[in-house]
């Protein structure tokens, strides 16, 4: 089984930074919504360093996460079609048969533009709609495969456009 490209793990970490910043946002606002006699209170406690402390520990539980995803995802071709392997606390495991894919894109959002990554969908009939390719990891095209470097994305799309076209082809 074939894995992603290292650098995935760097893509698969921003949305999971961005809850964080959310979560940061939310403490951020609490903090100053807090009258000034009484943030001078919690700022004697220590209430910085208990702040910081859970920055370094989301960051660190968002790096995680991110290794995680990684280690999860997996893909090879096989006789039968396409197969790939994804998911940490649920495990998915899709076999696209190659006479159903209909149409295999390559997406390369700015982030992935600076890591060298790119982000390959493949589209079998009946998939489901989505709206863009970068906002959900989980959703979209059955076949998708974020973190993959240029050079690979490119090396996959054409051996499965190939095997596409080759049973095709036997079938006419």
């Amino acid at each position: 089984m074939k894995r992603l490209n290292p650098r995935a793990v760097w893509l698969f970490m921003v949305p999971s930074l961005y809850n964080t910043g959310i979560i940061l946002a939310v403490l951020g606002v609490i903090t100053f919504s807090v009258p000034t006699e009484n943030l001078k209170f919690f700022l004697s406690l220590g209430y910085s360093n208990w702040l910081f402390g859970i920055i370094i520990l989301l960051i660190i539980a968002s790096y995680v996460w991110a290794r995680l995803s990684y280690n999860s995802y997996g893909y090879e071709l096989k006789e039968n079609g396409f197969h790939k392997e994804s998911g940490i606390i649920y495990k998915k495991s899709v076999i696209i048969p190659y006479d159903r894919i209909q149409n295999i894109d390559i997406y390369r959002s700015l982030l992935a533009r600076l890591l060298g990554l790119s982000d390959v969908q493949i589209q079998t009939a009946g998939a489901a709609a989505q709206v863009s390719p970068y906002i959900s990891l989980t959703g979209g095209a059955e076949g998708r495969l974020p973190g993959l470097s240029k050079n690979d994305a490119e090396a996959l799309r054409d051996e499965l456009i190939g095997r596409t076209r080759h049973l095709k082809n036997q079938g006419l």
